[in-house]
């Protein structure tokens, strides 16, 4: 009898390890799913599923959207070669999330595509959000990057909208593209809520 016991809780014990690695594998899995592998920022793909998630949520009444890009991007990737613009886009998400981190200020930062990203900040308005936009942008302005013997200045623009109860994803996102496309406009370097 004892050695039944003995053998049923090896066999038990295996079982929990091999589950215990599939568990762990499916999290690798997951957050390589997630993560946008030049930046380590999250990926399109888990912005999506947020923002459809703050949409459909009962108990997030508001929360603004950020979206912003790199200034001239195209001229940094043509004077200075395409690594370069990808250790750019690298340090800028860096600089982005520590700041966030650092001032608690509980913002989500997605890379949405080439040198676009967003930033999702949950309950907080518009002019909130356009405050911590507003250190970040100087921020950036005020870094030099160092790319193997170059040391390149670069900006950012940002577009704010801050989203209300009932409006359409599509219409969140539209606004804060014409927002972006505003400070642009505006000289860029800087951020602009409507």
């Amino acid at each position: 009898m004892f050695g039944k016991i003995f053998i049923l809780l090896c066999i038990t014990k295996i079982i929990f390890k091999e589950v215990a690695s599939i568990i762990e594998e499916y999290s690798k899995y997951k957050e390589y799913t997630y993560i946008d592998e030049l930046t380590g920022v999250y990926n399109r793909r888990k912005f999506d599923e947020t923002f459809k998630e703050l949409l459909n949520s009962d108990t997030i009444n508001n929360f603004s959207l950020v979206l912003f890009d790199v200034d001239s991007f195209k001229q940094i990737n043509d004077k200075y070669g395409h690594l370069s613009g990808d250790i750019v886009l690298r340090d800028i998400s860096y600089l982005v999330e520590k700041h966030l981190r650092e001032n608690g200020e509980n913002g989500q930062l997605f890379r949405f595509g080439g040198d676009e990203f967003f930033i999702i900040f949950r309950n907080r308005s518009g002019n909130e959000v356009k405050k911590i936009m507003v250190e970040i942008v100087k921020k950036i302005s005020c870094t030099e990057f160092q790319c193997n013997s170059f040391k390149i200045k670069a900006s950012i623009s940002a577009g704010i909208v801050e989203a209300t109860p009932g409006v359409m994803g599509k219409h969140i996102i539209s606004q804060g593209d014409k927002n972006l496309y505003e400070a642009k406009a505006r000289g860029k370097n800087q951020v602009y809520l409507q």
